[in-house]
């Protein structure tokens, strides 16, 4: 079930977050990644089923985030931090661009170049490769270009095979 159509829904949603979340004086920073995040930038991405993010103040927004869900028909789990398994610990997502701010509740938003990274590091097929075609494009960027975004990203890491593979399709 998609939820958010465009990133107009998914911007609708974290406002509306923000905002409740300043109305109930709360503070709390959530950093968006994975799809919703790549819709942001580059607006055709299409839909997505969640907001994959970052949440720091774990479990402070739970109730409002049940409370959208609710009123909206979605599921509970429309803003997702299972992905913060693919973050990189040579980033810091606090310095990311600002999306939204009401009080002290604060939207960020992942760089292309972290998004670039994020997508070989958890390399799930088309899900990941999907998006890295017009991401790569969206800066002019070729196989070698991402391979070293990755080696910045996750230094002690290396490509999964299916990252390698994409790769050197595409450098082909």
């Amino acid at each position: 079930m998609n939820v958010l159509r465009d990133a107009a829904a998914i911007r609708g949603a974290l406002t509306e977050l923000v905002e409740q979340a300043c109305a109930e004086g709360l503070q709390a920073t959530i950093c968006v990644i994975g799809g919703a995040a790549v819709e942001l930038h580059l607006g055709d991405r299409g839909a997505t089923r969640d907001i994959d993010a970052l949440v720091f103040k774990v479990g402070v927004l739970d109730h409002i985030v049940g409370r959208i869900a609710a009123e909206r028909g979605w599921p509970r789990n429309w803003l997702n931090s299972e992905a913060r398994l693919y973050a990189s610990a040579h980033d810091d997502p606090l310095q990311w661009t600002e999306l939204l701010r009401s009080g002290e509740a604060v939207v960020r938003v992942a760089p292309v170049e972290v998004l670039i990274a994020m997508k070989l590091y958890a390399a799930r097929g088309a899900r990941d490769f999907l998006d890295l075609d017009p991401l790569l494009g969206h800066l002019g960027w070729q196989g070698d270009d991402a391979a070293a975004c990755f080696e910045r990203y996750y230094p002690h890491d290396g490509l999964k095979p299916a990252a390698l593979r994409y790769l050197n399709a595409r450098l082909a």
